[in-house]
Formats: C-alpha cells, structure tokens, sequence
C-alpha cells in the first residue's frame, strides 16, 4: 500500500514482526509531520524555527563581540578585521538578525547625563497573580520604569526604575506604582553604584 502526500511517499512494508509493521508507519509519518511542520515555519517566515537551527559558529561570535562594542561599526572594518569579504560579513548578520539572537541596535545614554541620578529596584508584591497583566500594562505608561522582571522568590514582579532624585522616587512610588489596582505593596533598593555593566559573554 502506498501513502503519497506532496513530496513524501511513504511505503507500508507488508512484513509482520510483533506488530513492528505498525511502528515503522508510524516513525516514519513523524519524520514527515516534522518535515511538513518545518515547511511551513519557512514559508511563515517563523523566527522559532530558524533560533532552534541557527548554529553559531566562531566566526559569527567574533562578529557579535565587535557590534556589542560598537553598534556603529562598519562592515567593511569587521571583513578587514575578520578575514572575509564584506558580502559574507552581510550575510552573517542578516542570517543573526533573523534568527533573532540581535535583537535592536540601541544607544546606550548614561542615566546620570540625563539628569536622572537616582537608580533603584523595587520589588512589587500583587494581591493575586491574576493581576499580572493589568500591571504590566499600566507599568509600561509609568516612564521611569526601565525594566520589569516576573520573578521567582519573595516579590511578584521586580522593577528596575530611574528617577531624578529621592524626591521623585517617593514620587513615582507613591502616585503611580502603588496606586496600581492589583497592588498590594513594594520594596524599594537604591543602587549606591553599578561597578560592573556587560553584555552576555560570548566565548
């Protein structure tokens, strides 16, 4: 018997042994769900499947080490620095980018520069986890929350915030975060100093 679907033909073997007939049928329409499965990620351009196969190898690590240090680099100072052509250089990144692993080109603006001194996190306690979303959602209007972590440990949600001063802390504290519905109360850490600040290694 024969089962032909698309591309694929698959054989039915009419050999019997302890019922492995029906296990090889079986094996053999996964491998071709997957293959089907995989198909259709390509024509959707799923950025999952091209993360799960992406390999990245030595030269595409060196890559990402001189964009960390410098977004602003140029392509022909990587191929020069690398030891490739410029059009290779393209197609790494572009292959990087797709896959997901870059996720934007940023500035980095020093907090303090802009008149923001005050650096804290703030661990955020909820009256119930049903109210997760609503609070992300209104934390993002609040613009002197920087980052929002869902945590495990003590806190429902730990903030990383930047304020002008103490001032403005107790501010944004009091008239915003902790007059969110859902609520229930806050810890509040000032940052003294951040002595260290590094991008993920990428030996």
């Amino acid at each position: 018997m024969l089962f032909v679907y698309g591309k694929t033909t698959l054989c039915e073997t009419t050999f019997y042994v302890n019922g492995n007939k029906m296990l090889l049928v079986l094996v053999i329409y996964y491998y071709y769900l997957i293959i089907m499965a995989n198909e259709a990620i390509f024509a959707n351009n799923n950025p999952i499947f091209w993360i799960m196969s992406l390999q990245i190898d030595s030269t595409d690590r060196r890559i990402l080490k001189y964009l960390v240090r410098d977004a602003r680099i140029k392509v022909v100072e990587i191929a020069s620095l690398i030891g490739v052509t410029g059009a290779a250089i393209h197609q790494r990144i572009a292959k990087i980018k797709k896959a997901g692993v870059i996720k934007s080109f940023t500035l980095n603006l020093d907090p303090k520069a802009l008149g923001y001194d005050t650096c804290s996190f703030v661990g955020l306690f909820m009256d119930k986890s049903s109210h997760y979303k609503d609070v992300v959602m209104r934390l993002q209007f609040i613009k002197e929350v920087v980052e929002v972590h869902y945590t495990t440990g003590n806190y429902s949600l730990f903030l990383k915030v930047y304020t002008r001063d103490n001032e403005h802390l107790k501010k944004v504290l009091n008239e915003q975060i902790q007059e969110i519905r859902g609520v229930n109360r806050t810890e509040t850490f000032i940052s003294l100093e951040e002595p260290i600040s590094r991008s993920i290694p990428l030996e």
